[in-house]
């Protein structure tokens, strides 16, 4: 069975899944499957106890094996009525499509490009997507904003993610984002 397959199935039975990626080396994404597109599966990010943890958009050309999670938390989590939510309405069938419609505008994202470097993750607000780039005013581990926005390959985005506890404390603390707009720069990350 392929991996949209495998998800899809979680997603029908409503089970707490753990999503383990290509390269080996990514972090296993936990959660419930929300949604499924041609190119990207939207999970609905659990945290220990079950609680709710943000979204994470997952490449499914990564996807290595999709496991139903063993523990307490999956009974926890049907216990609440207000998770995991339902489905959002996203473009899924490219990252183009998925970074323009994720309910983010103005908000902190993290995005990973884990066959580039491992361990990594670049935290921010889109400011200009286009097929070849993604162009992202950053911010840095001390709250700060970066003086200007970076470009990354849009192919090369592995996982997206929003609304979990590490960017909404960063949101919490972060100063009102300048108007930097897009610099045309030969700064590009690739």
């Amino acid at each position: 069975m392929d991996a949209a397959k495998k998800l899809d199935k979680a997603r029908i039975d409503r089970s707490l899944v753990d999503v383990h990626r290509n390269p080996r080396s990514s972090e296993t994404v936990w959660g419930y499957v929300s949604a499924v597109g041609k190119k990207w599966a939207l999970i609905a990010n659990a945290r220990d106890g079950g609680y709710p943890d943000g979204f994470t958009a997952i490449r499914l050309k990564d996807v290595i094996a999709v496991r139903r999670r063993a523990g307490f938390e999956d009974a926890f989590a049907k216990t609440r009525t207000d998770w995991p939510e339902s489905p959002l309405h996203l473009d899924l069938d490219s990252t183009r499509g998925l970074l323009e419609s994720a309910p983010t505008r103005g908000r902190l994202i993290a995005i990973e490009r884990e066959r580039k470097l491992e361990d990594a993750m670049w935290v921010g607000v889109p400011v200009l997507i286009d097929k070849r780039w993604t162009w992202m005013h950053e911010v840095d581990a001390d709250a700060a904003w970066r003086e200007e926005p970076l470009a990354y390959r849009t192919t090369s985005i592995t996982r997206v993610t929003w609304g979990d506890s590490y960017l909404c404390a960063l949101e919490a603390v972060l100063p009102t984002r300048p108007d930097v707009g897009v610099v045309a720069t030969k700064r590009l990350r690739d």
